[in-house]
């Protein structure tokens, strides 16, 4: 439908979103793919019982998004959502929008948890079960960050900003420019 109406530009809005199921993300490669990538895989996942899952890349689709993308993200920006903005940043050279995302940029601990309760100070504990990590960056060069914006905004709490939205304000000036 995007191809059909001949849409130039996207904007995803990921603002607040803590994520959730990292298969969405995973299944949008396909459509975001701006060329041919040569990553030797989307990401690999290691089990706390040391069980590794290597996710291939998947070929771009005949349904391609060909225009610009922008993605609008804050401090929120967690999980499968920081995912797709990485993705997104990654293989589709989308202009990101906002602050750093919460989810570190190289992969993340996650998943389903060990519970574990400690007797003696009465804690309970949940340790993710799975180590998941991305190919080497070719669009951001740090080491144990979020995603970075490329236009950072400053977080403005929402009481303040009533009137005015300054993340889809910069992502409409870019396109005009």
């Amino acid at each position: 439908e995007l191809r059909d109406k001949n849409v130039p530009n996207l904007i995803i809005d990921l603002r607040g979103n803590s994520g959730r199921r990292n298969e969405f993300a995973d299944d949008m490669v396909p459509f975001i793919l701006k060329e041919n990538a040569n990553d030797p895989f989307l990401k690999k996942s290691v089990s706390w019982d040391g069980k590794t899952r290597t996710y291939k890349l998947q070929n771009p689709s005949k349904y391609i998004f060909k225009g610009k993308v922008y993605v609008l993200m804050d401090a929120r920006t967690f999980s499968a959502a920081s995912t797709l903005a990485r993705y997104l940043k990654e293989y589709a050279n989308a202009t990101i929008i906002g602050d750093e995302s919460a989810s570190r940029y190289e992969g993340y601990a996650a998943g389903s948890k060990q519970h574990v309760h400690l007797p003696n100070s009465q804690i309970d504990v949940g340790i993710p079960r799975y180590w998941t990590y991305y190919p080497d960056a070719h669009n951001q060069s740090t080491k144990n960050r979020g995603v970075l914006p490329d236009f950072p905004i400053e977080d403005i709490p929402v009481f303040l900003s009533k009137d005015s939205d300054a993340h889809l304000e910069k992502a409409l000036e870019l396109i005009k420019e």
